[in-house]
């Protein structure tokens, strides 16, 4: 066996509860694993425990054994097991160390003493495999999240362990860069015969890929363990533990079809049969135009944004965001988004051009003027995050920025901890709770200064189905009560469900602008933006070529069959 885990349970200083309770586990070497559950399920400590970092590195009381190819973690230092396992974290900005792509991809290697020629092949090779040749002479802290994650991923495979650990790779990348690393993470197994562990939220991509299905309760405990078309038989079971059910999945179950597709031309293949038997026909129907808003309340004017490094990230943009509207902007990684992001809140001044926030100029104003008219929630949440306990993580900018009277203050923080399920959590430190926690806690310090605006930079990065879902229901909802909701997001799925406006951008600039629907439906433009359209979008235009408006949702589609 590649890997061992016997009777393991795992709990932290000053925590009543086992974070994992008592785990059994045997995977072989070569098998390719999937593992899923809610936030805050053991999922990541199971990956400590693997890695060695429980017991030798996190403080944590450890019963059981965890055996990695022969070696009990117990008995073998960190260093010893890392030429055995490699983990590749869900922030990648925990593992970096080194300051340029290069130097940060050969530091593994080099602490292997290997020959320099071995180094520069395993450098290139790995570099390679993830897209990041362009960058490979950049800065680390220059680069997006998306691109740190890749050089993450490049670390671990240029250290070629046997065992390989993925913590949500994939969660900073966007839809080509996802497919692209699954691919890749799919060769090491067949190629290289490794042994997989990817810990996932999102399940549809790596389903492709996986012999088995792995899911954790709240509880740390694991609750199935099956192959992929025995795994997703009971919709309830993911439902309620708040974990994704496919797509295609939900197709096929909602249709009440005896068959479970793993793949887009199954579930096609099966669809048009269905289509044939009852003789449906489509007549050409024209996708609905966008409709007139209101006045502007963001007004970008010929926005031009250089690094120091000389990086051009943002080229002649102009935009106009009408008050009450519901904004996704997506592209690939390094398109500027983020970019874009800091100069509507005043991070980042234009180098040349203006912004326009609620009738302010944000060269002119102050960072606590902004964050009373658009509310940021950062990309990666241990950006904002900065007091020693929760409650007053939320309440620091109601006290500081708005110097409200000590009840309100009180109200407001208690509601917008309730509204993202933190209130548990409390008098805990913020960086003593999950990743996907901390971003709940980054939205809940934003809901509590009721900005006009609300700027989310992937919100749902690290969330599982459940949260990502009560998330996107409040967005919503404060959409409806007339807030500005700007996201920019990897997730196109949640962009399908809930965005009425899609601002596509390539290399600095706008490259498409418009009604989701109609955004979406151009296929040729989304596919020179890098971005593969989401699977229900994907599968509507198969079966029904234009023929009718794209199905956005899982439920459009099945009414239109």
């Amino acid at each position: 066996m590649s890997i061992e885990i016997k009777n393991l349970s795992v709990r932290y200083p000053r925590e009543e509860r086992w974070v994992l309770y008592d785990a059994n586990l045997s995977i072989p070497r070569g098998e390719f694993v999937l593992m899923s559950g809610p936030s805050g399920s053991g999922k990541s400590t199971l990956a400590y425990c693997l890695m060695g970092l429980i017991p030798h590195s996190i403080r944590s009381e450890m019963q059981g054994e965890v055996i990695i190819d022969g070696l009990n973690t117990k008995e073998h230092s960190v260093g010893e097991l890392a030429e055995h396992v490699g983990l590749v974290f869900q922030n990648p900005d925990e593992q970096i160390v080194a300051l340029t792509v290069e130097e940060e991809v050969s530091f593994g290697p080099e602490n292997l003493c290997l020959s320099v020629s071995e180094i520069h092949k395993r450098v290139d090779e790995a570099i390679n495999a993830v897209g990041i040749k362009q960058l490979r002479k950049r800065n680390i802290y220059t680069l997006s999240g998306g691109q740190k994650q890749r050089t993450a991923i490049a670390d671990i495979l240029a250290m070629r362990p046997n065992i390989i650990v993925f913590d949500e790779p994939t969660a900073d990348l966007d839809t080509v860069g996802r497919r692209e690393v699954m691919q890749e993470i799919m060769k090491l197994k067949q190629e290289y015969d490794k042994t997989i562990i990817l810990i996932e939220h999102r399940l549809e991509e790596p389903l492709k890929y996986a012999d088995r299905v792995i899911l954790q309760d709240i509880d740390g405990r694991i609750i199935m363990d099956n192959e992929p078309h025995g795994a997703f038989k009971n919709p309830q079971l993911f439902k309620n533990l708040g974990i994704d059910y496919p797509p295609l999945a939900r197709i096929a179950y909602d249709l009440g079809m005896d068959f479970l597709p793993l793949s887009e031309n199954e579930l096609i293949s099966r669809l048009r049969t269905r289509m044939e038997a009852r003789q449906l026909r489509f007549t050409n129907r024209p996708i609905e135009e966008r409709k007139e808003k209101k006045r502007p309340i963001i007004s970008v004017e010929n926005l031009k944004y250089s690094y120091e490094d000389g990086t051009e990230a943002l080229r002649d943009l102009d935009i106009s965001i009408s008050a009450g509207e519901f904004v996704a902007i997506i592209g690939q990684n390094g398109a500027g988004k983020s970019t874009l992001a800091y100069n509507l809140v005043g991070l980042l001044k234009p180098t040349s051009g203006r912004v326009i926030v609620d009738g302010i100029n944000t060269s002119k104003a102050s960072i606590p003027q902004m964050a009373q008219k658009i509310g940021f929630v950062f990309q990666n949440p241990d950006h904002q995050l900065f007091t020693d306990r929760i409650w007053d993580e939320v309440a620091f900018g109601l006290k500081h920025a708005l110097s409200l009277p000590q009840r309100e203050l009180e109200e407001r923080t208690q509601i917008a901890l309730e509204t993202m399920g933190l209130v548990s959590l409390k008098e805990k430190h913020p960086h003593a709770i999950s990743r996907g926690q901390r971003r709940r806690l980054a939205v809940a310090t934003v809901l509590a200064m009721k900005p006009k605006i609300i700027l989310l930079d992937e919100p749902t990065t690290g969330q599982d189905y459940g949260h990502t879902s009560k998330l996107m229901d409040l967005v919503k909802k404060l959409n409806k009560t007339g807030k500005t909701i700007i996201m920019i997001t990897h997730e196109i799925g949640i962009v399908a469900e809930h965005a009425e406006r899609t601002i596509v951008m390539h290399r600095g600039k706008v490259l498409i602008d418009g009604p989701t629907r109609k955004v979406f439906a151009n296929s040729k433009l989304l596919s020179e933006a890098g971005i593969i359209a989401p699977t229900i979008v994907r599968v509507s235009q198969n079966l029904f070529g234009g023929k009718v408006p794209i199905a956005l949702t899982v439920e459009e589609l099945c009414n239109m069959l």
